[in-house]
C-alpha cells in the first residue's frame, strides 16, 4: 500500500471530496483490522475495507496506493486460522 492518489483535475471537487473520504476510511479500516483482537469484528472492518477499497478505484483512486484484495484476505486470517 502507498500514498494515495487520484490524478488532480481529472475528477470534479466533489467527487474528489468524496474519494478522499473513502480512501481515509479504507486507511482507518485497514489499520484497526491489523490491531483488532476479535475474529468476527475483524471479518466486518475487512469487508467494510474492501466494499470502500472498491469504491475507491471505481472512483479513480490508483489501485496500487490501496491494500490489495490478498492484504484484506490476509488480514481476515491473521490469528484465526
Amino acid at each position: 500500500m502507498q500514498g494515495h492518489s487520484a490524478g488532480p483535475g481529472s475528477l470534479p471537487s466533489e467527487a474528489v471530496s468524496h474519494l478522499d473520504h473513502l480512501i481515509e476510511n479504507v486507511t482507518r479500516f485497514y489499520e484497526l483490522a491489523l490491531k483488532v483482537g476479535d475474529s468476527d469484528f475483524t471479518r466486518q472492518v475487512v469487508a467494510l475495507g474492501q466494499e470502500y477499497t472498491a469504491q475507491a478505484i471505481e472512483l479513480g483512486a490508483d489501485p496500487k496506493s490501496l491494500p490489495s484484495a490478498e492484504e484484506w484476505r490476509r488480514l481476515s486470517e491473521i490469528g484465526w486460522c
